[in-house]
């Protein structure tokens, strides 16, 4: 087991609140072998098939974790759909992931294009299936060739917010390690954190029900870093949940 680099507790993520929490999808990657028993499931789908996904060359917890390939791809995956109608100012929808920067110095030849995890709603249930409804991105992006940690909302928000420190946003500098990233949506707004300190707030359009998920490269470019995910969740509310309790297979 991994240590993260800030605030965040190891081994397990702790939302904090009074609200009863609903785990709605959850993932420790210790239930797969290889590549093919992740996409025998009926939640993930392996979108770059020449790539080695399932590592146990880092981990966040256990001894599996997903690398990001070095050619272009990621994991896709859908789970239960969770409706707007239930999520409220008291009971967030809380999507969180460990994810291992390899190398805070390195710049544009290393990563891609930008890389982490894009959550969202599709007609068709799963991320990239049917028409996209909407969805929000967390992780490293580059604008002006400057990498740092940032959080996107594709319609009706800011697009990319880098947590630079600019504005209304948190300066959080980029460190090589393991971190715990987080998106909590609310009716009217999203959050990002990235461990436990709030990078930025944003609004976004309407959605009737998030259903969606990937994990890797958001465009679709190779990278020379490693680049690593783990412990997933979707969890309804803000409680205190144990990676013990994410075995789901």
């Amino acid at each position: 087991m991994k240590k993260l680099i800030c605030a965040a507790v190891a081994g397990s993520f702790a939302f904090v609140g009074t609200a009863s929490a609903n785990v709605i999808f959850a993932d420790d990657f210790e239930a797969y072998n290889d590549n093919a028993d992740v996409i025998a499931t009926a939640e993930w789908t392996e979108f770059t098939l020449d790539a080695e996904l399932v590592t146990d060359e880092e981990a966040f917890s256990g001894t599996n974790a997903i690398k990001e390939p070095e050619t272009a791809g990621s994991l896709l995956g859908g789970h239960t759909p969770v409706f707007a109608a239930d999520i409220d100012a008291d009971t967030p929808l809380v999507v969180t992931f460990a994810y291992f920067d390899s190398d805070e110095e390195v710049g544009s030849e290393g990563i891609g294009l930008r890389t982490g995890l894009s959550y969202g709603s599709y007609t068709g249930g799963s991320f990239a299936s049917g028409d996209l409804i909407n969805f929000f991105a967390m992780g490293v992006h580059h604008p002006d060739d400057q990498w740092h940690y940032a959080g996107r909302v594709v319609f009706g928000g800011s697009g990319w917010t880098v947590f630079d420190g600019e504005g209304d946003t948190a300066e959080i500098p980029r460190a090589t390690g393991w971190h715990e990233m987080q998106v909590r949506i609310y009716p009217d707004e999203v959050e990002f954190y990235v461990d436990g300190i709030l990078g930025a707030t944003d609004t976004y359009t309407e959605v009737t029900e998030w259903n969606s998920m990937r994990l890797g490269a958001f465009a679709g470019t190779a990278q020379s870093l490693d680049i690593y995910f783990d412990d997933i969740s979707v969890v309804l509310g803000l409680d205190e949940v144990s990676v013990d309790d994410w075995h789901m297979f």
